[in-house]
């Protein structure tokens, strides 16, 4: 693995630990976002033409990463459209009206399923015991009445892994859908889409890929995309999107048809080049350097009583993420962040601390000589 796509990232000064939120910016981005700038500079709106490919390429690449098909992946701006789309796209079945969720989901999924959703199904919402949630709980709920589960591959708060494949093979079995949210694993977690058993995934390359912002994307299981009833559609849906027949419209025979109005193209663009970049770092080349840094700290935070983890100890139940709880979370952050260690604090949960393949073995020495004086 060449060491210079690893040093090629642009980290801010100091110790940067927040992947889980914005993973960092490199040089061949930069080289993208001249390119971008200058084509538009020089041919304005005939820029199309380049610009169109991009979406491909784009889903090339996650294909590429997550072991899909490109025909299965659409570009979105951010999780939640996609997940309004995919929600309003399900087709009905009346017996069934269950959403099934735990209360480690981030807030804003919970949220949109409250706005569209609650008047028509009961959305279950599964209650996590020390920052977990055992496939047992999950086992217990899924059932002939339940529409749609819905599960984080690893969850933001407590950085806990879901058995997402025994969930997803459970949903199976009872015919219930089955979406699995990546936000948090994409880009630090080995994924499979081939050996998953689902319907849906969602994710982002704005945290462990370090695309940036504005590129998310929905997965469609091809076995489903027939299935479905896509209401939230515009031009980019379309196999012809410059057609000025109004009397028929053909969608796109695949997962682009989640597609809609113009496409943001830059971040596509951005996305793209990181994405191909962790491919060729390596994800299980990334995984284990992200574990093997929280280990050590998990090893060091261990002799100090006023210091705890709320993430699992067990790697295997584990994301990317170190929760470290204190006697007081706000306190140490605020000395952290004076110390200029980049991580941040969820108010229910404990300070977030999220080690990339370019952070290094001093990083994590100096982040343990911090606590320590902390603790003294």
């Amino acid at each position: 693995m060449n060491n210079k796509l690893i040093i090629d990232f642009i980290k801010p000064e100091g110790i940067y630990f927040l992947n889980h939120s914005v993973g960092c910016f490199s040089a061949e981005q930069e080289l993208v976002k001249n390119e971008y700038f200058n084509l538009w500079k020089k041919k304005g709106g005939f820029a199309w033409d380049e610009w169109l490919p991009s979406i491909s390429k784009y889903h090339e690449a996650l294909a590429l990463l997550l072991n899909g098909k490109e025909n299965e992946f659409c570009y979105q701006n951010n999780i939640s459209t996609g997940f309004i789309k995919i929600l309003s796209a399900l087709p009905r079945r009346n017996e069934r009206k269950k959403i099934l969720i735990s209360d480690l989901e981030f807030p804003s999924i919970i949220l949109i399923l409250k706005k569209f959703l609650q008047n028509e199904y009961e959305i279950k919402i599964i209650k996590s015991k020390n920052g977990m949630v055992p496939f047992d709980e999950w086992e217990k709920e899924l059932d002939i009445n339940t529409q749609i589960a819905i599960i984080s591959h690893s969850t933001y708060a407590t950085s806990y892994k879901n058995s997402i494949h025994q969930i997803a093979n459970k949903c199976r079995d009872h015919d219930v859908f089955c979406l699995i949210d990546i936000a948090q694993s994409v880009g630090v977690i080995p994924i499979d889409l081939q050996d998953l058993n689902c319907d849906f995934v969602m994710g982002s390359c704005i945290k462990w890929v370090c695309g940036g912002l504005g590129a998310g994307f929905i997965w469609i299981n091809e076995k489903m995309i027939e299935n479905l009833q896509n209401r939230l559609c515009g031009w980019f849906s379309l196999e012809n999107i410059f057609t000025e027949d109004i009397m028929d419209f053909k969608m796109i025979k695949s997962a682009s048809q989640f597609l809609d109005g113009t496409p943001s193209v830059l971040p596509m663009m951005l996305a793209t080049v990181s994405i191909h970049k962790i491919k060729r770092i390596g994800v299980d080349f990334i995984y284990n350097i992200n574990q093997k840094y929280i280990d050590s700290l998990i090893n060091f935070i261990s002799d100090f009583k006023s210091l705890s983890i709320l993430s699992p100890m067990d790697k295997n139940q584990r994301g990317g993420t170190l929760v470290i709880k204190s006697n007081d979370d706000q306190n140490l952050l605020d000395f952290l962040l004076k110390k200029n260690v980049y991580v941040d604090r969820k108010e229910n949960y404990g300070i977030r601390v999220s080690p990339h393949v370019y952070n290094t073995s001093e990083e994590i020495e100096q982040f343990k000589k911090l606590l320590a004086s902390y603790t003294d």
